[in-house]
């Protein structure tokens, strides 16, 4: 995936960066929604889609990548939160 604030994302800074995009596509009768996931902006090896029509299936894989991620990122470089 290639997108203007890509850049932004990676940084300067030794930190670890990763994302979750998600995507609303109305259907017939409901939605699809699609997230893309990556762990590591520096590795495009490592992203993924995973596709549901349920909301709450969808908060579930973002709740998922943001727990694993954060615990993964324990000890590497800053896991400072914003306010």
């Amino acid at each position: 995936m290639t997108w203007a604030g890509h850049n932004a994302l990676v940084g300067t800074n030794t930190s670890r960066a990763g994302f979750c995009v998600v995507r609303v596509e109305t259907q017939d009768g409901g939605v699809l929604i699609k997230l893309l996931i990556n762990d590591d902006v520096l590795q495009c090896s490592t992203e993924r889609v995973r596709t549901v029509t349920d909301v709450d299936a969808a908060v579930q894989v973002v709740s998922e990548f943001l727990t694993a991620f954060m615990r993964r990122s324990q000890g590497c470089g800053r896991t400072k939160q914003t306010e």
